[in-house]
């Protein structure tokens, strides 16, 4: 069986769901609003994704050279650690407003 990863969507996907949970893409002023209001619930399903996209490339194996799976796998673990940070620091924040 051979499964082609299209590396460059992924890695697409990653920086879209950064720039828009963090508004750096245009957007009408209600989907600012819709992100402002829902930031930790979109991030943790950010996680989720994450999480299902790291667990699908553990199952993989690369015919030729593992040293590229590993740096994608690499950044999707950079992208799931920046998502934790992200929720982290709203949990901190509800704290400081407790």
């Amino acid at each position: 069986m051979t499964i082609k990863i299209e590396v460059e969507a992924l890695r697409m996907v990653m920086q879209l769901n950064r720039d828009a949970v963090d508004m750096k893409v245009p957007m009408l002023d209600e989907f600012k609003l819709h992100f402002m209001r829902n930031r930790r619930r979109i991030l943790e399903n950010y996680r989720l994704q994450g999480t299902g996209m790291l667990m699908a490339m553990d199952a993989l194996r690369s015919d030729d050279d593992d040293k590229d799976l590993a740096e994608l796998k690499a950044e999707v673990v950079r992208y799931q650690d920046w998502v934790i940070d992200e929720i982290g620091k709203i949990d901190a924040l509800k704290e400081d407003l407790s």
